[in-house]
């Protein structure tokens, strides 16, 4: 949940060919034609190998704009997140916007330090893999990203509740709905194998206290009995 914005911009200067060099080395000199005002030069992005560094560099601003969201919901992934009224949705709860539009789950990664809020969120709603399908991802390879990115957030915030939007159909891509379907079953299939993973660690882990409780009590009690053998 997230309040944000966000821009784009790309930019390069392209050097005369060295074909066109030479020719015009090798021509005779003759009146330079009457100048013309020259456009602008845009300004260079950022990180040229991605085309959001600019709703990137206004998420850092907000970070620093005033103190930071405590006990917020963040709310990441591409346009269905930025163009979602989270703040409107859900009056009751702190929320933080990391969504932008046309991002597909590796650009998240990508970008993931940058996506933070400073302080640690109590959870995470995600929404992330229509755009991966739509540029031609194959449903596989869109459920390995995205299990990336929520094993990444679980490692970085162990107690935070983390959630996954399974993907939507919608009128303009419903051609996609079969690839969405397969990507939400293999998701869902993999985080039941982690939750039935994590929950067998949570028994032995339960089970091995619970053992080391007993041998305590154990050893104060021959302690107990020694005492008072000797104490007779």
């Amino acid at each position: 949940m997230a309040n944000t914005g966000s821009a784009r911009s790309i930019a390069t200067k392209a050097p005369v060919p060295w074909g066109l060099a030479a020719l015009l080395l090798a021509a005779p000199m003759a009146a330079p034609p009457a100048a013309s005002a020259a456009p602008p030069a845009p300004v260079p992005n950022a990180d040229p190998a991605f085309p959001f560094s600019r709703e990137i560099e206004a998420f850092a601003k907000a970070n620093s704009a005033g103190p930071p969201v405590r006990d917020a919901t963040l709310f990441l992934g591409s346009s269905s997140i930025r163009l979602w009224d989270i703040a409107g949705s859900f009056r009751d709860i702190r929320t933080v916007n990391r969504g932008f539009g046309g991002a597909t789950t590796p650009h998240v990664l990508h970008y993931y330090k940058r996506l933070l809020p400073p302080v640690a969120p109590r959870a995470i709603v995600v929404y992330v893999g229509e755009n991966d399908l739509a540029a031609g991802a194959a449903p596989e390879t869109v459920a390995n990203d995205i299990m990336a990115l929520l094993r990444r957030l679980r490692r970085d915030y162990p107690r935070a509740a983390i959630s996954w939007l399974s993907l939507k159909p919608s009128p303009i891509r419903w051609t996609l709905r079969p690839k969405m379907a397969q990507v939400n079953a293999m998701v869902a299939a993999r985080a039941q194998r982690q939750q039935r993973a994590q929950a067998q660690r949570a028994e032995r882990q339960q089970a091995t206290a619970r053992e080391a409780r007993s041998q305590a009590q154990q050893a104060r009690a021959g302690e107990r009995a020694d005492f008072l053998l000797i104490d007779k």
